[in-house]
């Protein structure tokens, strides 16, 4: 019997880099995905941001002391893509 845990795949858009630039609401957001992905709560909503993080880190094996190369840092969280939808169609052309 092996004692190796099998690797889990994080949320899209879930990684060290955005991870760590991440507010509350994206934080949060994942968290509900990580729940509803292994079908248990695994993973609490409590906590500051900095625990939520943690968390996160801990349950998918990131290093949050590993520096991201910054064209990683792009990924945009929930509430940019939010809110560029709901202005879009304000766009000037």
């Amino acid at each position: 019997m092996s004692s190796e845990v099998s690797p889990r795949t994080p949320p899209e858009g879930l990684n060290v880099a955005a991870l760590i630039s991440a507010k509350g609401a994206q934080l949060r957001f994942w968290i509900i995905k990580t729940n509803e992905a292994s079908e248990k709560k695994v993973l609490t909503l409590s906590g500051t941001v900095d625990q939520q993080r943690t968390r996160l880190a801990d349950y998918y094996g990131f290093d949050l002391t590993v520096i991201p190369r910054g064209d990683a840092m792009t990924a945009p969280t929930v509430d940019e893509s939010i809110r560029d939808r709901q202005w879009a169609e304000f766009s000037v052309y």
